[in-house]
């Protein structure tokens, strides 16, 4: 009886022990492990850049790099995803010139990669959601006066018993732009409702969420050419799990 009873307690112990390993390793596998990275950014999140690096139709092929540089941070639940001056990276998609049979021009373009400050590479999905001109820097904006059409301008003193030949009066300064910002160095012309192509002739935005033809911008007078400082508006289109927003 002695043999049988310390054989059950025996038993009890294995299975009660097994039960106990098994629980621990349920609730271990069951913490989720957070961390701060590119999946993190909600589908519908824009990242606001200017191009690095100009881009020709004329001279550009299907697998040319573009870069563009993060002029404002990307922040998700208070942490910084990418920060200021991080680079995203791309490429073209395709390039077409006016021609006699079509006088169109177009340009594909696609990001798909942030560079972090360490070099760390972040993938991302993104559709280029708008394009503008070059931001507007303040030694631009410095050398702008107010104009009141009101006052006249100053005529600077002339010296006395000297013949002075008449000369033609100073242009009045051009009034302050509505956009300029004294209080920054740089004051961004997209925001993140901005859409198309804001402040360029003759170009038009096509977005698109296909990595393979990337958003169109497209020309029918003049063969398309973003200048380097070309501010992009970018907009991240798959969030976890490969979720789409459009």
């Amino acid at each position: 009886m002695k043999a049988i009873g310390l054989s059950l307690a025996t038993v009890a112990l294995l299975v009660g022990g097994g039960v106990a390993h098994a629980s621990r390793g349920q609730s271990t596998s069951s913490v989720p492990l957070t961390t701060s990275s590119a999946s993190d950014l909600a589908p519908g999140t824009t990242i606001c850049g200017a191009l690095a690096n100009s881009i020709d139709a004329k001279k550009a092929k299907p697998g040319d790099t573009i870069i563009a540089r993060v002029t404002l941070p990307v922040l998700s639940h208070g942490k910084v995803i990418i920060p200021n001056d991080a680079k995203v990276t791309g490429h073209v998609t395709w390039a077409k010139i006016r021609s006699r049979g079509s006088n169109e021009s177009a340009l594909g373009i696609v990001f798909d990669r942030a560079v972090l400050k360490d070099g760390s590479e972040l993938p991302l999905s993104l559709t280029v959601q708008a394009i503008g001109r070059e931001s507007l820097f303040m030694p631009e904006v410095a050398s702008q006066e107010p104009y009141n059409p009101d006052v006249a301008p100053s005529t600077p003193p002339q010296p006395s018993g000297t013949h002075m030949r008449r000369s033609q009066p100073p242009s009045p300064p051009q009034p302050l732009r509505p956009d300029a910002d004294l209080r920054g160095p740089r004051h961004p012309i997209l925001d993140s409702g901005s859409h198309g192509a804001i402040g360029l002739p003759d170009l038009t935005l096509t977005e698109s969420s296909d990595a393979a033809s990337g958003s169109m911008v497209k020309s029918p007078k003049k063969n398309v050419r973003l200048d380097s400082g070309t501010e992009v508006m970018l907009r991240v289109i798959r969030g976890r799990g490969g979720t789409a927003n459009q």
